[in-house]
């Protein structure tokens, strides 16, 4: 068991950029572009001289209905799912390249004749790299997603409190951002499971493919998609007459 944690340890270091400042990033240049677009939206809006009637956010918001409270919050809980698609498209293209190269990498500079000389057995290794690609590397991600969900509604109570709006009762009691983000975690092992069957293929490729693994990876699956649907469409023009 130890041997293993070392083994997710050794995954870790060699592939930290991926899995640890890779949302990190895409979650701080996501933030960044949210303040930039407050702060040209306010700007605009002063020198447009826009208003809302001669009345101020916080007049309209505690009129309103709680229905139209109840609206808001779901609006805001669907910006905060957007939030958290950004960071698996992040994670797809990451896992994606990882598994890609996991076993490559290691035929193409040898290394792995170091690990062979250890007392690992390749089961371990190959299942360091699965869990790797569905565990830790979700992991780090989701907790990116989270921080940058509180952070936006953290610069959006900013904003609206600036306009007299009190941002409790607007927007962290009619959102849900608790319940967001423990549907996140929850989805991580179910799209874990979904995802086995892509992860043993990237694997095998990886395994296997003396070049190109990326080519082998993404042309296999294309070339044997559209054999298929060549032949449902031929059987479907035989269909007709028979």
């Amino acid at each position: 068991m130890n041997a293993f944690v070392w083994l997710l340890k050794r995954e870790y270091w060699e592939h930290r950029g991926g899995f640890f400042w890779a949302p990190i990033w895409a979650g701080i240049v996501i933030f960044v572009l949210t303040l930039l677009g407050a702060i040209t939206g306010e700007v605009g809006m002063r020198r447009s001289g826009i208003s809302f009637g001669g009345r101020t956010l916080g007049d309209i918001t505690s009129h309103m209905a709680p229905e139209d409270l109840a609206r808001l919050g779901s609006g805001i809980d669907m910006a905060l799912y957007t939030l958290c698609g950004i960071f698996a498209i992040v994670l797809f293209f990451v896992t994606f390249f990882y598994l890609l190269g996991a076993l490559y990498d290691d035929r193409r500079d040898r290394s792995v004749l170091f690990w062979k000389s250890l007392p690992l057995s390749d089961l371990e290794t190959v299942l360091s790299k699965v869990v790797t690609a569905i565990v830790v590397a979700p992991l780090f991600s989701a907790a990116a997603a989270i921080a940058l969900m509180f952070a936006f509604l953290a610069l959006v109570s900013v904003f609206v409190a600036f306009h007299g709006v009190n941002p409790v009762t607007t927007i962290w009691l009619t959102a849900s951002p608790l319940s967001v983000a423990i549907k996140i975690l929850a989805l991580l092992p179910i799209n874990a499971l979904w995802a086995l069957p892509c992860v043993g293929w990237l694997l095998l490729v990886s395994a296997f493919a003396k070049r190109a693994p990326f080519l082998w990876a993404v042309a296999v699956p294309v070339v044997a998609g559209v054999a298929g649907l060549t032949r449902d469409l031929r059987l479907f023009e035989v269909a007709p007459g028979v």
